[in-house]
C-alpha cells in the first residue's frame, strides 16, 4: 500500500491535487531499482537528525500534529 502526504501553501493547493492525481493516474514505477532507492531513502531519512532546521520541522510537525501522519516522520 502506498500513501501519499503534501504540504503546500493554501494557494498551491490546486496544483498540488494535479500533481498528486498525475501519480495516480500515470505511475512511473521501477520494480528492479527499487531496493537501492530504498537504502538511499532511509539513510536521508536518518540524516535529518544531523539537519538542525530539518530536524527542528520534524519537532514542529510532531508538536502540532501529534496524533496525525504530518506529525510522524515514520
Amino acid at each position: 500500500m502506498t500513501g501519499f502526504a503534501i504540504k503546500v501553501a493554501d494557494t498551491a493547493l490546486a496544483d498540488a491535487i494535479d500533481l498528486l492525481a498525475d501519480l495516480v493516474a500515470h505511475p512511473r514505477f521501477d520494480q528492479e531499482g527499487s531496493g537501492a532507492r530504498t537504502e538511499v531513502i532511509l539513510e536521508e531519512m536518518k540524516m535529518v537528525e544531523d539537519t538542525p532546521d530539518e530536524l527542528l520541522g520534524e519537532l514542529f510537525n510532531a508538536a502540532c500534529f501529534p496524533d496525525q501522519p504530518l506529525g510522524t516522520s515514520d
